[in-house]
């Protein structure tokens, strides 16, 4: 080949890394470092697997490890140093190769486990994980293969239009450790500062996912920039303020908060999000007279309340607290947990829990985001003192046996023949809506007409070295599915379109220039 045909085919290479989108060729196996290999040891329980990789194609192989080497029926697996096995004698069982039939055929897994997740292209063993963080085993029909473009921004940063990417090298230490702050706090965060200062200030969040699930879900705040939702108050949360960044960095005044999302369920990012509007403060009571709405933990909506969305809990045993919830029987005899529901004739109804119906945002926190104006807000809310609760035809069960044999939750709860709360098992109760707020905290400010209907969100997903293919087409579809569907799928949770009734629109990816509508 002679130097012009070379230089010319250098550039071609050059040009498909530089401009535009790119795609990512089929991945080989990923070897185990001693690092990764010995986080996977030191987190498997006996009675639990791991796989690596944990995000591939249908057509892929991958690597298995238990720590009990029965495991599984017809297939033996190794510690002593052969057929994959990277350490022998460490009592890590280990078998290379592996693939979804094998697995199947050989009893290690059922097809009762491989199930659709939020597409039918995209399915996972759900039941494949426990204490191992990285035990999820998430599977992509290969069709999909070379159609989700990406492009790569340089220094770890990559994305995709409903995802971003970032490789985070030697910082993966602190997945490793299952330290989480330092990883997405405005101050530290390598990731959400190489976000920002490449995109500018046009993100309203940053949400940051890793590639193993640690650290439950949380949420920063960094900026409270809306007046009377009870969040613009030197007294109530602590935040950290646009004047956070380093010294190099502009001041983005538009982002409001970071959230760590740890977690597979899509409700514990909607939860997050909810956090934003504040809940609080804690130095105030609403809706007054001695009560307030968020006095169990300060952070999040009583259980003892009307206020059915995803920042309220079910209804918690009034003399034990969380986490002994009130269940009642639905229609096919299981006891569930319960909400309560006003009758408006000063009667309550402890209905069993539903999606569809208690997990979305009600017009309270809709008003609070800006998605509703005060006007078409208008739910009316009651809030009981619990300490005068009175709950009758009613049994607490602390353990599995006897009655009640089936039920949602866990084994300790309070157990309710008769799902109607009448005036003889209540003593005082505030009534409250938007308007009480209003009253209490002033109009929100920017009002509904000048709100932002449409918040830009950057999804970071955060790797060691750069991700897969797989990673890639998992996040991109993932997050495409959560902004743009209005759906709630079991398992695995609610859209941003059906948490908001679709009121509000969401990007997740590389930030376009959006109107605001």
């Amino acid at each position: 080949m002679n130097k012009f045909l070379l230089q010319f085919v250098f550039l071609i290479f050059l040009s498909l890394q530089t401009a535009g989108f790119s795609q990512i060729s089929n991945d080989a196996i990923l070897s185990i470092d001693s690092d990764e290999l010995e986080y996977i040891r030191k987190d498997l329980s006996p009675w639990d697997i791991a796989v690596y990789p944990n995000i591939i194609f249908d057509d892929q192989e991958f690597k298995y490890f238990t720590k009990n080497a029965r495991n599984c029926r017809d297939i033996s697996f190794f510690d002593d140093g052969t057929n994959g096995d990277d350490v022998p004698g460490d009592g890590l069982y280990t078998l290379s190769g592996v693939s979804i039939e094998k697995l199947i055929e050989g009893k290690c897994l059922s097809d009762s486990q491989f199930k659709p997740t939020f597409s039918d292209a995209v399915k996972g063993y759900t039941h494949l994980y426990g204490g191992i963080k990285r035990g999820r085993l998430l599977v992509i029909d290969s069709k999909l293969r070379g159609t989700v473009k990406y492009k790569d921004f340089g220094n770890g940063l990559m994305g995709t239009d409903y995802a971003l990417f970032y490789s985070l090298g030697d910082e993966y230490e602190y997945v490793y450790s299952d330290k989480n702050w330092p990883l997405h706090n405005p101050v530290d965060s390598k990731a959400g500062l190489r976000v920002l200062k490449k995109f500018g200030n046009v993100f309203d969040y940053l949400v940051f996912v890793p590639d193993k699930q640690f650290g439950g879900a949380g949420y920063v705040r960094v900026i409270d920039n809306v007046k009377g939702i009870m969040t613009y108050n030197k007294k109530s949360y602590y935040n950290f303020g646009q004047n956070v960044f380093p010294k190099g960095y502009k001041t983005y005044n538009k982002l409001k908060g970071n959230i760590w999302y740890g977690e597979w369920n899509t409700n514990s990012l909607n939860h997050e999000f909810g956090h934003s509007v504040g809940i609080g403060p804690p130095v105030v009571d609403f809706p007054g007279n001695g009560l307030s709405w968020n006095s169990q933990d300060r952070m999040h909506i009583n259980s003892s309340s009307t206020v059915s969305n995803v920042m309220t809990g079910p209804f918690w045993d009034p003399k034990r607290g969380w986490p002994n919830s009130v269940r009642v029987k639905d229609k096919q005899g299981v006891w569930k947990e319960v909400q309560i529901e006003a009758n408006g004739d000063g009667t309550f109804t402890m209905v069993p829990r539903d999606p569809y119906k208690h997990e979305r945002y009600d017009d309270i926190l809709l008003y609070m985001l800006g998605f509703k104006s005060p006007e078409e807000a208008n739910t009316r809310y009651y809030l009981f003192n619990e300490k005068e609760i009175n709950l009758k035809d009613c049994f607490f069960q602390d353990d599995s046996k006897g009655e009640p044999l089936e039920a949602t939750a866990g084994p300790k709860g309070l157990y309710c023949y008769d799902n109607i709360i009448d005036q003889s098992e209540y003593g005082q109760i505030e009534e409250f809506g938007v308007q009480e707020m209003i009253n209490m905290f002033g109009p929100r400010i920017p009002s509904y007409e000048k709100s932002s209907k449409h918040l830009n969100v950057g999804v970071i997903y955060l790797t060691r070295n750069q991700p897969t293919e797989a990673e890639i087409v998992w996040n991109h579809l993932k997050y495409e599915w959560w902004a743009t569907k209005d759906e709630w799928v079991p398992g695995i949770g609610g859209t941003w379109p059906f948490m908001t009734r679709g009121l509000s629109t969401i990007s997740t990816g590389i930030p376009k220039k959006l109107k605001n509508n």
